[in-house]
C-alpha cells in the first residue's frame, strides 16, 4: 500500500477523515470538475469503509475477546452449567451504505490525485478535504505560542499567536492561578483573543496556556510548553 501522508494511521482518525471527505466533497464538485457518477462512487466507497472500520471491526473485535475468554473458561474454568458459546453478531450495515467492490482506498486515492490535478484546485481547498498532508512532525513536534497582554473591553486580555505548520489547527488549554486545566475550544486562524473577565472584578490573576495540534478534530502529537502571562483589570 502507497503512503498517502495525508490519510491518518489510526483508526478511528480514518473513520473521521473518511466522513470530512465524503461531507465536503458534494459541494466542491462541480469547482474541481467531479461528475455525479465519480463523486456517487466516491461516496459509497467512504459509506462502506467508515462502517468496516468502525462498528463492523469493533464486532468482531468484541466476538474475539469473548471467544478468548470462553476457551479459557471452558478449559480451566469451574461451574455447574455447560458452557454458552459466544455469538458473532455484529452491527448491520447502515441503510445509506452499500458494499462495494474491493479496492475502495485505492479507488479514493485515484480520486484525490484526479482533483488535486484540477485547475480550481487549491491548498485551501485540500485542507478543507483533509488531503493535504499535516505538518512535519519531525521538525515541529508541537505548535509554537507566543502570548501577548492587549487592552480588553472590562480588563486586560492575552493575545494567543501560534504557529501549526501545515495542521488544520490547535487545541487550546488554559488554567488560571494553578486551577485546573479548561478547554476554551480548537481554532484554525491565529491569533486567538481570550476575552474572559477576570475570576474576580478588579483582582489580578496569572493564567497559564497550552496547545496542540488538531488533524480532522483529532488532536495529535503532545502539548506545547506552558506558556504563562498576568492579566490584570
Amino acid at each position: 500500500m502507497r503512503n498517502h501522508r495525508y490519510y491518518p494511521r489510526a483508526t478511528p482518525a480514518q473513520v473521521l477523515w473518511l466522513r470530512n471527505f465524503a461531507d465536503k466533497l458534494p459541494a466542491l464538485a462541480a469547482q474541481l470538475g467531479l461528475t455525479e457518477s465519480l463523486v456517487a462512487a466516491a461516496l459509497a466507497d467512504c459509506g462502506f469503509m467508515g462502517y468496516i472500520l468502525s462498528s463492523w471491526i469493533s464486532g468482531i473485535r468484541a466476538y474475539g475477546m469473548a471467544a478468548t475468554a470462553t476457551l479459557s473458561y471452558a478449559g480451566y474454568g469451574q461451574g455447574a452449567n455447560p458452557v454458552a458459546l459466544p455469538v458473532l453478531t455484529v452491527p448491520e450495515l447502515p441503510k445509506d451504505a452499500t458494499p462495494v467492490w474491493p479496492g475502495a482506498l485505492n479507488r479514493i486515492f485515484a480520486l484525490v490525485r484526479k482533483l488535486k490535478l484540477a485547475k480550481s484546485y487549491t491548498k485551501t481547498i485540500g485542507l478543507d478535504l483533509g488531503v493535504e498532508a499535516p505538518g512535519n512532525f519531525a521538525a515541529h513536534p508541537v505548535p509554537t505560542l507566543k502570548l501577548t497582554v492587549v487592552a480588553g473591553i472590562k480588563n486586560q486580555a492575552a493575545r494567543l499567536g501560534f504557529v501549526k505548520f501545515g495542521h488544520h489547527g490547535v487545541l487550546i488549554e488554559s488554567r488560571t492561578n494553578g486551577g485546573p486545566w479548561q478547554k476554551l475550544g480548537t481554532y484554525t486562524r491565529s491569533p486567538f483573543l481570550d476575552t474572559r473577565p477576570l475570576l474576580v472584578a478588579g483582582i489580578a490573576e496569572v493564567r497559564e496556556y497550552r496547545i496542540r495540534f488538531i488533524d480532522m478534530d483529532v488532536p495529535t502529537g503532545e502539548w506545547s510548553g506552558v506558556a504563562k502571562i498576568a492579566i490584570g483589570p
